[in-house]
């Protein structure tokens, strides 16, 4: 008896975690389609084919299935900012080329989670789950630092201050709404948004 309990175990644990990510996913496209406020622990369960009763198993509410969203969220992006940072040699691949390394798997991952991304973009969200991928954006911003500094050794702090703020602003501009483009646009959109980096980082005299 007790060695099938212990066969049984691992198939119950990941059929658990299955069915938290299941809820996962349909609490992103709730939230996404009507909001923080009109959402709640009925109607995530319904679009998740399940009972609230089933639901409550694993979350104790809509804060609860919030939060775990906003962690999944971040450890996402964290994910694939690895990825795209995963180049070591910056100094010798030409501007063109290190900007599609580092942008194209972020460009990736925007269009692979549209249900996330309409989630964050919301203004109703409880002030806590606003920008969960904060700390992802510094270390972002901190590894551009390193890269432009690689490349650029002597630059002005202030000027890599510039550079830095200014190359975000233009990759969230240039990614909003890409997830809904048909793949046709979302390849303009992503050489647009590699030509428009080059663009400013060469006007800028950054190499």
């Amino acid at each position: 008896m007790a060695e099938d309990t212990a066969k049984r175990t691992p198939v119950r644990r990941a059929r658990g975690l299955a069915r938290i990510e299941a809820i996962l996913d349909a609490a992103a496209s709730e939230l996404a389609d009507v909001g923080y406020d009109r959402t709640t622990t009925n109607s995530i369960a319904a679009r998740a084919g399940i009972s609230p009763g089933s639901l409550y198993q694993y979350f104790s509410g809509k804060e609860a299935i919030a939060d775990a969203l906003a962690e999944r969220y971040a450890a996402t992006v964290a994910a694939k900012q690895a990825g795209a940072f995963g180049v070591t040699d910056v100094t010798t691949p030409e501007l063109s080329e290190l900007v599609r390394v580092v942008v194209d798997p972020i460009i990736q991952f925007n269009v692979d989670n549209p249900g996330l991304l309409a989630l964050f973009a919301r203004t109703d969200l409880p002030e806590r789950l606003a920008n969960p991928i904060e700390p992802v954006e510094e270390t972002f911003a901190a590894r551009l630092r390193e890269i432009v500094t690689q490349r650029n050794p002597g630059i002005d702090p202030g000027e890599l201050a510039r550079v830095i703020e200014t190359l975000i602003l233009m990759f969230r501009g240039l990614m909003k709404g890409i997830s809904a483009l048909d793949t046709a646009g979302r390849e303009r959109r992503a050489a647009e948004t590699r030509a428009a980096i080059v663009g400013y980082l060469a006007h800028r005299g950054i190499r």
